[in-house]
């Protein structure tokens, strides 16, 4: 995993073997618990929580100020918006987006836009806006 500086990991998050030089991006003031996968490609910035055994998936983006309770799970693509909170055992789908602000109380399905509090799906992806990003 390849950290900079200023940011605070409780114990060691664990990191796929094949995802130890996968240039994961966690900047200052990041707060990491105990028991968190991660993968590879990710950048979490300033600011964010990501509590006790939390996965985050490959190339998923955490803005600002994100809380990620514990137990929360976050598919391959997600992007979470800044300020956002989700709360503990949540599923965000893989290549969904979520909100600036949104408090996120149960499961999201994949590929998605969602938004709000509560966060609430307001419409799918379609194919051709995700093969911008992809």
């Amino acid at each position: 995993m390849i950290t900079h500086s200023g940011e605070q990991v409780h114990g060691a998050p664990k990191v796929r073997a094949e995802a130890k030089d996968a240039r994961n991006i966690i900047e200052p003031g990041v707060v990491i618990h105990p028991s968190v996968k991660l993968g590879h490609g990710i950048l979490i910035q300033a600011g964010a929580t990501i509590a006790h055994d939390c996965v985050i998936c490959d190339f998923v983006t955490i803005c600002p100020g994100v809380n990620l309770a514990g137990g929360v799970t976050v598919g391959e693509g997600a992007w979470i918006g800044i300020n956002s909170c989700v709360v503990q055992g949540v599923t965000i789908g893989e290549w969904s987006f979520i909100g600036a602000g949104s408090v996120v109380v149960k499961d999201i399905p994949p590929r998605v836009l969602a938004y709000g509090n509560p966060c609430r799906v307001i419409r799918e992806l379609k194919p051709e806006e995700l093969g911008r990003i992809l």
